[in-house]
């Protein structure tokens, strides 16, 4: 018996130790403050699907073993980081410490080369402040041996913002609705809401992930839960612009048409986005304009010269060409795919200046990323959350995780891509789950949230792309950094630049600081789009809903509410004091206004404002955590894009907080 019991403890040792090895983490405190240890079977399974084969605990050892006898020690790693500053090193693998003379060449993305010549046993190359910022390839020889690498030669902090704050003004693009759209917002309809928006001071225009998602067989519109991180989605091309840019009379002639009008016109009548019917028509309309680009010679080399200076979107299209609904054809379902991404390529980039765009944290277990790299992701495994106040039972999103390792051979290319991509368009980049670039929380298929484990990621060279990226694109990098996330993690994020994210609907009313004070390197807002709308946080009305939906236990619905009356009357007698108000029963918007204002003073980066907020919408537009009983993503926009910028009031109060900025920097 106690020959067993020593074999199981040294088995749960080995294992332990082949998961310390494989950045595992079975260990760690939860969104509720409680301890937890993750189980054997858990943490197998995680090993599993990082292509370690183990069954039982007893095989860590032959793992183990098989792991330091398997390669030599390696000349370089497969990505080294090179933070640009006089004293910057080039760090070489431990296998030159034992080798015969070492020679290193580094090919740069500029064209250029530098090579060096070292001692056998130096493991560093002093580089200074010479190397060019970018994405670099390393090829390290010693004797017959050689190793190759990434190079990330990166700026030490991500692009500044400018001093000023920016103000931001946020809309998801589906609920923006007008008189001519198939029923979701529209790229031009963007355009025009963001040309008013800085016609009032704001210099950016914010809305969710505008990526490429399912939208018949599989059916997943959920802006996060993408067909791809690097590609946009065909639902938001303008197809009125399309057919006046290109002079496509046969689009032109099917969009005046009574039937495809008349379907139009019932989706925009729709309180909620039919995401099917909406694509239906504008796949119409993409087909319409498909075939007639490729009858006129000189918009079939267009689009044909695009493609191919753009070899990912052509795989892209050869992707929904093999995915395509039996029956299409699929030369013209291809070619179908190419000019909605040649049409929303041009419409991204004339729309509005200071885009404001999302990265989610992964995308669909069936999508494009998946099958264009499918050593990528890990097998059985859905990325997720710990259990926390909120979630008692954790959380699994439904999309699978990158193994760390397998990101590294390849350079990490898929996350470098997508940021990339995103930021040719974008002024500001909001990074979803921030905390992901650090350590990803990971559920095994079949278990419950509560049995999954941490996965430590390769933070520091995710950063160093960021930083290369957003200096290459003068664009400013936000971390979601929102929930359980430890303050190392959010010092580590803005020691490199990133903007933290100050939401000041989490601390209003707090008894001993009622009102929140942001950070100047934040970016402040009153909510997000996970949470309630102003409105409802104010009036209580979201205590309700969650009851409803089972959210929150309806009997604590009466406490909440009690607790929230007491948020009010601390806010407005802070708010009072600071004289932001006068009245002792202010008006929903009069508080609002105070808030914004007093946000403004702050100095933040950025200060994003809710659209919906200014009117008091009430109704959010995402419940976490709900899949029924609630359409999220689907909601529409009280207003219409003519009685936004109709509306002298909303002009007024942006003009207001944008002039704020201007006397304070004067």
């Amino acid at each position: 018996m106690i020959t067993t019991e020593r074999h199981a403890d040294t088995a749960r040792r080995d294992l332990d130790a082949l998961a310390r090895l494989k950045g595992i983490q079975r260990r760690y405190v939860d969104g509720t403050g409680q301890r937890r240890h993750a189980s054997d079977e858990a943490v197998m399974a995680v090993l599993r699907a990082m292509g370690t084969p183990i069954e039982q605990p007893p095989q860590a050892r032959d793992r183990l073993r098989a792991i330091e006898n398997e390669t030599e020690r390696p000349l370089c790693e497969p990505v080294i980081v090179i933070w640009r500053t006089p004293k910057a090193v080039l760090s070489l693998g431990p296998g030159c410490r034992d080798a015969g003379p070492i020679e290193a060449e580094l090919n740069c993305e500029d064209g250029s080369h530098t090579s060096w010549n070292a001692p056998q046993g130096k493991t560093e190359l002093s580089v200074g402040q010479d190397l060019p910022i970018g994405i670099h390839r390393l090829r390290v020889r010693c004797g017959a041996r050689e190793d190759t690498g990434t190079v990330l030669v990166a700026p030490p902090r991500c692009h500044a913002p400018e001093q000023e704050t920016a103000i931001g003004l946020f809309l998801p693009l589906y609920a923006l609705r007008t008189d001519g759209n198939p029923g979701v917002g529209t790229l031009g309809e963007l355009k025009e809401l963001g040309r008013w928006a800085q016609g009032r001071g704001a210099r950016l225009i914010g809305t969710l992930p505008l990526l490429s998602t399912f939208l018949d067989e599989p059916f997943e519109p959920s802006p996060y839960m993408p067909v791809s991180r690097s590609i946009f989605g065909e639902l938001f091309v303008d197809l009125e612009d399309a057919a006046k840019r290109y002079e496509l009379g046969d689009l032109k002639q099917l969009l005046g048409s009574p039937d495809w009008r008349a379907q139009a016109a019932r989706l925009r009548g729709e309180r909620l986005v039919d995401y099917r019917a909406s694509w239906h028509i504008v796949r119409q309309g993409l087909g319409t304009a498909t075939t007639e680009i490729y009858r006129k010679p000189g918009l079939r080399q267009q689009v044909e010269s695009f493609a191919a200076a753009d070899p990912l979107l052509t795989e892209y299209a050869r992707f929904r060409k093999q995915h395509t609904i039996p029956g299409r054809h699929a030369q013209d379902e291809e070619r179908l795919f190419l000019v909605a991404q040649w049409l929303l390529h041009d419409q991204l980039n004339r729309a509005a200046r200071g885009l404001y765009l999302d990265l989610p944290i992964g995308s669909h277990r069936d999508g494009f990323d998946a099958w264009r790299y499918p050593d990528l992701y890990a097998k059985g495994i859905s990325l997720g959350a710990p259990p926390d106040g909120l979630f008692q039972g954790g959380q699994s999103w439904g999309f699978p995780p990158v193994v760390p390792q397998s990101s590294r051979r390849v350079g990490h290319e898929e996350f470098a891509v997508a940021i990339n991509r995103h930021l040719r368009h974008a002024s500001a980049l909001r990074i979803d789950h921030a905390a992901g670039l650090f350590r990803c929380f990971w559920v095994p298929d079949g278990m419950t949230a509560s049995d999954g484990v941490y996965v430590h990621q390769p933070a520091e060279e995710y950063i160093a792309l960021l930083s290369i990226l957003s200096h290459r694109h003068q664009s400013t990098i936000i971390a979601e950094n929102l929930g359980t996330v430890p303050r190392e993690i959010t010092r580590g994020l803005d020691r490199r630049g990133l903007l933290n994210m100050s939401i000041l609907q989490f601390d209003l009313g707090d008894e001993e600081q009622p009102l929140p004070e942001p950070g100047t390197h934040t970016l402040t807002a009153l909510n997000t789009h996970d949470m309630p709308t102003f409105a409802a946080h104010w009036e209580g009305s979201d205590i309700e809903l969650h009851a409803k939906l089972g959210v929150v236990d309806p009997d604590d619905a009466p406490r909440l509410k009690g607790e929230r009356e007491a948020m009010r009357q601390r806010v407005v007698a802070a708010l009072r004091d600071r004289g932001l108000l006068s009245a002792d029963n202010p008006q929903l918007l009069e508080v609002l206004e105070a808030l914004l204002h007093l946000a403004a003073d702050a100095h933040p980066s950025i200060l994003l404002v809710n659209l919906e907020d200014l009117w008091g919408e009430r109704a959010p537009q995402n419940v976490p955590g709900i899949s029924e009983g609630f359409p999220n993503w689907r909601r529409k926009g009280a207003r219409t894009l003519d009685e936004i910028t109709s509306d002298n009031r909303l002009g007024k109060q942006l003009s207001q907080l944008s002039g704020i900025h201007a006397a304070k920097e004067k």
